[in-house]
């Protein structure tokens, strides 16, 4: 509801941010707090890092990212 400051999105969700993308089923943005939720499993991808999981929040305002399912982070080498 964008009147309260809730957006929910769901079905092949993918947002960008800066230099990240990230893509997920389902996704809720509390534009009041600039917070995004996912419960369910999640990828967020940079050039170079793949970062997998589930149940994650993103503090926007802070910079502060947290996940507290099955976090998996693969780094690709630099040549």
């Amino acid at each position: 509801d964008e009147k309260k400051g809730f957006i929910h999105l769901q079905g092949n969700v993918e947002v960008g941010y800066q230099s990240w993308v990230l893509k997920s089923d389902a996704l809720d943005f509390y534009r009041l707090v600039d917070e995004i939720h996912i419960v369910d499993r999640f990828t967020l991808r940079q050039e170079g890092m793949d970062i997998t999981g589930k149940n994650m929040k993103v503090k926007r305002n802070l910079g502060r990212v947290s996940v507290t399912e099955g976090v998996h982070m693969v780094l690709e080498e630099k040549e």
